[in-house]
């Protein structure tokens, strides 16, 4: 085990999400804690250099767990952190995989961060945000198979920082902070130059731009891996008297173990009079189902979810049309598809 977050794992990020309590199990000392029947030894972090000594530990391992990401006074409010991980811990992990195969990295952060310098060297990366005082344990029990992850993606993470739609208008240097500038005058535009940031993204925002712009995710929104697999079929629509139609569709465990899976159902409007995204998440459900368990998942599409806001006429409008409802378990990962007519 070895990385900048092993022993001092955040449980939250700086400023009012800092938590310290007497209770804090950090990731090393909660995979300690899982058994007998194996050794753990401990690499420190200091940088991304390496003695012949740690290469000869990692090379000689059966697995390394290398934890990474940011700290409190990285991550916080009042200041934009880097996309990229910092102190060149891309270095490292590029390093380290290089010297065992078996690396699984174990990343601490609030959100996306770049991960295509180094993604196709590890077989395996489990992202945890901050989960809060028993961190360690949570992450330990998924390492050893004892819990089944079942966390899905909130956001879109990119491959490059300029796929995003915003990156042109984020800050220019993010990262580049004092304390004194974050503690003083904040908000107050005689000690603080006031200046503007300008969202025109309009309704490309995440997902929405990844798809309609056909640019491939480096992890689509609503991604999330499992110890099982899931299958969706037997998809149909049926009419319903308080919903435009129901569609219902079957959700399979077909894995050894069981989990849960989160079933999303997408709208795309063929054919719209003004501009709309390729296609808008209207309705999610997440089901946990034992090894070989089926069960039917039944979504209701009403007016609301086939309406746009127009701002000639100021109000919501449906137009009459053809519309086509998909279901599947990433925004990317469209499973099965069925047009409906509205009038």
């Amino acid at each position: 085990v070895m990385g900048r977050t092993a022993k001092n794992t955040p449980t939250g990020g700086g400023g009012s999400s800092y938590v310290l309590t007497e209770n804090s199990i950090d990731i090393l000392s909660a995979m300690g804690m899982q058994g007998t029947d194996f050794h753990l030894e401990h690499v420190p972090y200091r940088n991304h250099r390496l003695t012949a000594d740690e290469k000869e530990q990692i090379t000689t391992a059966d697995a390394v767990v290398l934890c990474v990401g940011f700290l409190p006074y990285e991550e916080s409010e009042c200041f934009d952190r880097t996309w990229k991980l910092s102190k060149k811990q891309d270095v490292l992990i590029r390093k380290v995989s290089a010297l065992n195969p078996n690396t699984v990295v174990v990343l601490s952060a609030g959100g996306g961060v770049e991960t295509e310098s180094w993604i196709h060297d590890v077989p395996a990366v489990l992202h945890s945000f901050y989960l809060g005082e028993t961190t360690g344990t949570a992450i330990a029990k998924i390492i050893f198979g004892k819990t089944n992850p079942s966390g899905k993606l909130p956001f879109t993470m990119a491959k490059q920082w300029n796929d995003f739609a915003s990156t042109s208008n984020y800050v220019d240097n993010p990262g580049a902070f004092t304390f004194i500038r974050v503690g003083y005058g904040q908000g107050n535009p005689e000690k603080r130059k006031v200046w503007k940031m300008h969202y025109e993204e309009g309704l490309n925002i995440g997902y929405r731009h990844f798809d309609s712009a056909k640019i491939e995710p480096q992890f689509a929104f609503g991604h999330g891996l499992s110890y099982t697999e899931f299958e969706i079929n037997d998809a149909f629509s049926v009419n319903a008297e308080d919903a435009i139609i129901e569609i219902t569709c079957t959700l399979t465990n077909t894995g050894s173990c069981a989990g849960a899976e989160v079933v999303q159902l997408y709208i795309h409007d063929i054919e719209s009079r003004l501009y709309r995204p390729e296609k808008e998440l209207k309705g999610f459900q997440k089901v946990s189902l034992q090894a070989g368990e089926s069960q039917k998942i039944r979504f209701s599409i009403k007016e609301q979810d086939l309406q746009y806001y127009d701002p000639e006429e100021n109000r919501w409008v449906a137009e009459n049309g053809e519309f086509e409802a998909r279901i599947g378990t990433s925004s990317r990962s469209i499973q099965e598809a069925i047009r409906f007519h509205y009038s």
